[in-house]
């Protein structure tokens, strides 16, 4: 017995397999590389009309000395524009040039992108590079190619080129174009034809705007902040003169939504008003939505004459009241949050967009 567990013990002592190494770590999966979006910058601007139709633009006319010019020049739609509703029609807003720019990050030549662009209960009036036909709600550019360097040339359809046949005779994609070409933007390509950006210009039903403006009979404004969205930058309360020098205007706080703004009637005159500092305001409230110093340099060619008057006396024409300027009007920055509400950009995932699209109220218009 005794030697039997002497066998044992030895048998014990002897077994030498060594233990099992443990396995080695599996090495980490790295992520892929964030991919930086492409950025497109859009600036447009809807009219407001206290007390009847709104507007929605994204371009001024330029104002030349020829007539014949100037009778194509204008704002809006016209008045006979509208989508049917049952027997009757329901009275549109008009829709302008909002302007599309494309900006490639940092070290990417080129990219692809799509873009569509949905009007709610509305449509799309004209538009450039021209993808459908009609008056269509929404409409879409495939397969965009945004690139660095040279640009080949730029085709904008003249006056009386088919795609300017719109339903007012009002053609946005024909009235100076190069007037808003930028530098820094991307070339854009589309069914092989180059543009330095993207335009539609869409009727619009009378969706609220943000801020309800009521006007007294003295002149004095009551803004009411009835949206969500803070808005950017300040307000503006404009009146026209004959020539910049003429204009009055005061800036003032925007309202935080749900408060309540009063402002003074402007001055008959104001010697002390300055342009400039309004011109500052806009650029400010431009720049905190992501517009670049090139896209502010466009906005001011195609704007700044209309909404805060001529550097010098323009010989002007009559046009239709669908079309006509106001002499006094509010501005402010629409919250990109709220513009879905009048119109819609679908993009491609990779894709960022910056809007900065300008409310201008309409309070008095020339006798």
């Amino acid at each position: 017995m005794r030697r039997s567990l002497l066998l044992l013990l030895a048998a014990a002592c002897g077994d030498s397999t060594p233990p099992t190494a443990p396995p080695e770590p599996t090495p980490p999966v790295e992520a892929p590389a964030a991919v930086e979006p492409l950025e497109l910058h859009e600036w447009g601007l809807i009219s407001d009309r206290v007390g009847g139709e709104r507007v929605a633009l994204g371009r001024a006319p330029v104002r030349q000395p020829d007539l014949a010019e100037l009778l194509r020049g204008g704002e809006g739609i016209g008045a006979e524009v509208g989508i049917g509703i049952g027997p009757g029609t329901l009275r549109m807003r008009a829709g302008g040039k909002p302007v599309i720019y494309a900006h490639l990050p940092e070290g990417v030549d080129e990219r692809r992108f799509d873009l569509g662009v949905r009007v709610p209960n509305g449509s799309v009036v004209e538009h450039w590079p021209k993808v459908a036909e009609g008056r269509p709600a929404e409409i879409a550019w495939r397969n965009v190619r945004a690139h660095r360097g040279a640009c080949a040339e730029r085709r904008y359809p003249s006056a009386d080129d088919p795609v300017c046949q719109t339903p007012d005779g009002f053609c946005e994609a024909a009235l100076a174009p190069t007037a808003i070409e930028t530098a820094d933007g991307a070339c854009l390509e589309v069914n092989g034809a180059s543009f330095d950006y993207l335009f539609y210009r869409a009727g619009m039903p009378s969706t609220p705007l943000p801020l309800e403006v009521t006007r007294a009979d003295d002149g004095a404004l009551t803004v009411r902040h009835r949206g969500g969205g803070a808005i950017p930058g300040r307000l503006i309360h404009v009146r026209r003169g004959a020539t910049r020098a003429q204009t009055v205007l005061q800036v003032v706080e925007s309202p935080a939504p749900g408060a309540t703004t009063e402002l003074a009637a402007l001055p008959a005159e104001d010697p002390a008003s300055r342009p400039a500092l309004a011109i500052a305001r806009l650029a400010a409230g431009a720049r905190e939505l992501g517009l670049s110093s090139d896209e502010l340099g466009a906005f001011g060619r195609a704007w700044h004459d209309e909404l805060l008057g001529y550097e010098s006396p323009v010989t002007t024409t009559e046009l239709p009241a669908s079309l006509e300027a106001p002499t006094e009007a509010l501005l402010y920055w629409m919250p990109p949050e709220e513009l879905d509400a009048h119109l819609v950009l679908r993009t491609s995932e990779d894709v960022v967009v910056r809007r900065a699209i300008l409310v201008r109220v309409g309070l008095a218009y020339a006798p």
